[in-house]
């Protein structure tokens, strides 16, 4: 019953937030309007490629990076690293527990009052989400050793 009710909170949360900052879809467009909705949906997952690019712009060093804006999503057994949403400092560099997966309660760290504050940096599933049509975005999956480079503790089945 506790992950029906944490689905459902999820779904009216998203719902309010969708009427808050109608999409593009909902205006009947077919380009992105920067209304942050998806900012909100759920956290990126970075590629490699993308944890390197905003490391280098922060100038950082990947695991310096990791450890202090991503977060380890586990999903069916599967590592996913994410970037933490503004109030998940607390989580950044280790893995996110499943009852903050699907929290609403603050959007991408990133997404500022003039929209995302790394938009020529973003991951490259926010430059793939698009919300007026359907998403084809692969998960982005990790290898344990890999986690452990960036100074990830992993308690993970391998």
């Amino acid at each position: 019953m506790s992950d029906y009710l944490t689905t459902l909170r999820y779904q009216q949360k998203l719902a309010q937030l969708k009427r808050e900052h109608p999409a593009a879809v909902m205006k009947g467009l077919h380009k992105c309007i920067r209304c942050g909705i998806c900012c909100w949906h759920s956290p990126a997952q970075l590629t490699r490629e993308d944890l390197e690019r905003l490391a280098r712009h922060h100038y950082m060093t990947p695991a310096t990076y990791f450890d202090a804006y991503c977060t380890v999503s586990i999903i069916n057994e599967q590592l996913s690293v994410v970037l933490i949403r503004g109030n998940q400092h607390s989580y950044a560099g280790r893995e996110l527990p499943e009852s903050e997966r699907l929290s609403l309660d603050a959007p991408c760290l990133y997404l500022g009052k003039d929209g995302c504050e790394i938009h020529a940096y973003k991951p490259a599933q926010c430059v793939r989400a698009k919300c007026w049509k359907r998403n084809e975005i692969e998960d982005v999956e990790w290898k344990v050793e890999e986690l452990r480079g960036l100074g990830f503790n992993a308690t993970h089945n391998e």
